[in-house]
């Protein structure tokens, strides 16, 4: 089954609204269905990984990304953003920073640059 952009979109809000309102097995129940009907796309497995932290789950979230998403999707860079935000909440400032840098430099995605530019403020404040 394949599912069109605004659909995954749609769907990714609902995870990411069930994390916010403290619903983290819907929201991993939901972001767990998605990567099975969109095995192409980093999305679902980031929700997963947001859906960790949003738990206190943070070692999780980092073996998520770090061992599953950015294995699948080297070129991910909010994947790699999410990464570093993962690497900062373990206490890895340094590697977290290595990360962010990284990002940052490779200006491909807008979100993603966004994302780790604001944890680096936010780290050098």
């Amino acid at each position: 089954m394949v599912i069109e952009d605004k659909l995954l979109k749609l769907m990714m809000d609902i995870g990411y609204l069930g994390c916010g309102y403290g619903y983290f097995k819907d929201a991993v129940t939901v972001f767990g269905g998605l990567e099975d009907i969109c095995p192409d796309s980093e999305s679902p497995l980031i929700g997963m990984a947001v859906a960790m932290i949003s738990r206190g789950q943070c070692e999780k979230a980092e073996e998520i990304l770090k061992d599953h998403v950015l294995t699948r999707f080297p070129q991910s860079d909010i994947a790699r953003s999410f990464h570093g935000f993962a690497l900062k909440i373990l206490g890895k400032k340094s590697e977290s920073i290595t990360v962010l840098k990284e990002v940052v430099g490779n200006n491909r995605d807008t979100a993603a640059v966004n994302l780790a530019s604001a944890l680096l403020a936010e780290m050098q404040a």
